[in-house]
């Protein structure tokens, strides 16, 4: 996973994963962040997200040269 997202949460600053090789394409994944503390247990909203499809395919170009 990649890290390149953060938020500065008061004097802590928290990074999350925003990428990875591992998702499948036209997919939807639903995630959730939580935190904790010696106080208790903050459940965040529950969010979701659709990865995108494959790359549109292309022609591939074939060159010939004289023998």
């Amino acid at each position: 996973m990649q890290l390149i997202e953060r938020e500065n949460l008061a004097a802590h600053e928290t990074w999350f994963p925003t990428s990875s090789p591992h998702l499948k394409p036209m997919t939807k994944y639903f995630f959730r962040l939580n935190a904790q503390n010696q106080f208790g247990t903050i459940n965040g909203q529950i969010l979701n997200f659709t990865t995108q499809g494959p790359a549109a395919a292309t022609t591939p170009t074939v060159s010939t040269a004289a023998a």
